[in-house]
């Protein structure tokens, strides 16, 4: 076998940057350390969310739409944060166990050649047999990786372990992260995209991230297709380093030997069938670079690999068709790769990961900033429900004040003959108590569930006290035989104009001036029925004025629309405390902790 071939070349020029390595993954300790503090601050009370407040709202409700809107959208932004966070300590636990060395990853669709080009990357064959296995100066340290470890996995480690390569079949083989491991590489072989198995893809795409760089293998039969392409694009976007290399460019010839036999060769595709798919390929690539914001030279490179493993093994021996077959431009791109940029791969991976992370936060379609404009939006609602709250409230109390009067004057009528002060208290509480939890109720039901439960807990008047008790208005005339008849008249006339005026005020006055009035004209109606009679020297009469039933109609409506008013707001206001206090409250956290999340992940996790 010839010595130092590009394989070897690069074998022995990665194994010199493995201490090299571990120093670069100190560098980005800090920034992963301030990014979980900030996760574990914003958990503390984004989880929190407005569950209790909005449990009580009535079903139709709109501001319950909006908050359980914001929660829903809170949740599934935070849920998928911490799912990129999972994954991202996943990976790094990944790096730090293979910290001393490059982390490749083949990635690509099922059956694209990904194990065979690993099995030729560790001894040289795409299928090596024992002997080739056992002949080589640095054994590869095989192993898988998986979420769980089930007794299928176990099986499926030990078989690895024990052929030391990878399995190379015509079915989909790789169903588990696995790899193997020498001086300076870690060389990983995903489960296929588009996987028969969906958790396969899945799990490749999770271990893409931890991957230093990226070799996507492209089928030869249909090289950049549109699927291809979309992958191609992610790494882009992502800024990840990624060779693109198209396997199987070879064919078999038929000849015929001097006895006519038919003979098989095998030879590579044509060279310009081969630059036809490069430059297919490449010009996408370009296309795609320029689509997302880059230059060619923010690529790694833009160059595509045609290569044939088969071709290269069978020409081992031949450095010239060892060219021809692609291998050698490969392996002398990863060469030029690890001695130019193989610790700044390293390095720049997990901080190219924080960054597109906390650009994701910021700016992407899950972004903090999304999240504060659900939250305003949310606000405006709120406000929104207070003034309504307010306009309600308002009516609720006109209604009150204006229903009392007459609810009262009932009640005073009826209490009226027997004068039962206590009775008419206890009877004018409940039509105040009635009247505000039917009115406060009806106003509410389109805002709270079980309004009717709600209020009437809220809503508890004490019964009424210091009531102005039933009264009988009476006076005590003296006359006189001597009394002129005109001045008698005189003094009816003026009672009589008293009484008029009495009349006219209408207003307070009315139970100061009735009783004078009443008086003189009860004298006048004692003296005429007197006219002609004998009187005696001093005479008297006692009057009957009237009762006092409107002063207290007018008191106990004072004093029942006052306690109305102040326990419909006291209902209102606790409304506000125990419903729309603790959402808008918890808003004002979250946008906070939002604020000081978006700081902390600009200023302490994002990598310059």
């Amino acid at each position: 076998m010839i010595k130092n071939t590009p394989r070897q070349e690069f074998l022995a020029s990665i194994a010199k940057l493995g201490k090299e390595f571990e120093k670069a993954k100190h560098e980005v300790e800090a920034h992963e350390l301030a990014l979980d503090e900030a996760m574990q601050q914003l958990s503390k009370i984004i989880k929190d969310k407005h569950i209790n407040a909005v449990s009580r709202f009535a079903q139709d409700n709109p501001l319950k739409e909006e908050v359980n809107r914001a929660d829903e959208l809170m949740t599934l932004r935070f849920e998928k944060w911490e799912e990129q966070i999972k994954n991202r300590k996943r990976n790094t636990k990944f790096r730090e166990k293979y910290g001393d060395s490059l982390l490749v990853l083949v990635y690509g669709k099922v059956k694209a050649g990904k194990s065979s080009l690993g099995n030729f990357v560790a001894y040289g064959h795409e299928n090596p047999n024992d002997e080739t296995i056992n002949s080589v100066l640095h054994e590869p340290q095989f192993f898988m990786e998986a979420a769980a470890k089930s007794d299928q996995f176990k099986k499926k480690e030990n078989a690895l372990l024990a052929r030391k390569k990878f399995s190379v079949g015509s079915t989909e083989t790789t169903t588990e992260i696995q790899g193997f491991r020498v001086p300076g590489l870690t060389w990983i072989d995903s489960p296929g995209l588009h996987s028969a198995n969906p958790e396969n893809g899945d799990l490749s795409k999770s271990y893409a991230d931890a991957a230093d760089l990226i070799i996507y293998p492209m089928n030869s039969a249909n090289a950049g297709r549109q699927t291809d392409l979309e992958e191609v694009a992610v790494f882009i976007k992502g800024d990840k380093p990624f060779i693109v290399i198209i396997p199987r460019c070879d064919e078999m010839e038929e000849d015929e030997d001097d006895d006519g036999n038919v003979i098989k060769h095998l030879i590579m595709k044509s060279p310009e069938n081969r630059l036809e798919q490069v430059n297919y390929v490449q010009e996408a690539i370009i296309k795609l670079t320029k689509t997302a914001g880059l230059s060619q030279k923010d690529l790694l490179d833009t160059e595509v690999i045609t290569l044939s493993l088969y071709y290269a093994q069978a020409n081992e021996r031949n450095l010239k068709k060892l060219a021809e077959s692609g291998t050698t431009q490969l392996f002398e791109k990863l060469t030029k790769l690890t001695q130019s940029q193989g610790v700044s791969l390293k390095k720049e991976t997990p901080l190219k990961n924080l960054r597109n992370f906390v650009d994701e936060v910021i700016d992407g379609d899950l972004s903090v900033g999304k999240l504060k404009n659900d939250l305003q939006a949310l606000s405006k609602s709120m406000q929104e429900q207070r003034k309504q709250l307010e306009i309600k409230q308002s009516i609720i109390i006109g209604q009150v004040r204006i229903d009392l009067e007459p609810a009262i004057s009932t009640a005073v009528a009826k209490h009226k003959a027997n004068k039962n002060s206590a009775a008419l208290s206890r009877e004018c509480t409940d039509i105040m108590q009635k009247m505000v939890q039917e009115r406060t109720s009806v106003a509410l039901e389109e805002i709270i569930f079980n309004a009717q439960s709600s209020v009437n807990s809220a809503v508890k008047f004490d019964e009424l006290k210091n009531l102005p008790e039933f009264k009988q208005y009476t006076e005590t005339i003296e006359l006189t035989k001597n009394s002129k008849k005109s001045s008698l008249l005189g003094g009816l006339g003026a009672g009589l104009a008293g009484l008029g005026a009495a009349v006219l005020t209408g207003g307070a006055s009315l139970v100061v001036t009735i009783p004078a009035a009443l008086a003189a004209s009860a004298a006048g109606a004692y003296l005429g029925s007197k006219a002609g009679e004998a009187m005696t020297d001093a005479d008297s009469i006692r009057v009957n004025l009237g009762d006092n039933t409107q002063e207290i109609i007018a008191e106990i409506t004072k004093i029942s629309g006052e306690s109305a008013e102040k326990a419909i707001k006291q209902a209102f206001k606790k409304l506000k405390e125990e419903l729309l206090d603790p959402i808008e409250l918890k808003s004002k956290k979250i946008e906070v902790a939002l604020l000081d999340f978006e700081n902390t992940l600009k200023i302490n996790v994002r990598p310059k």
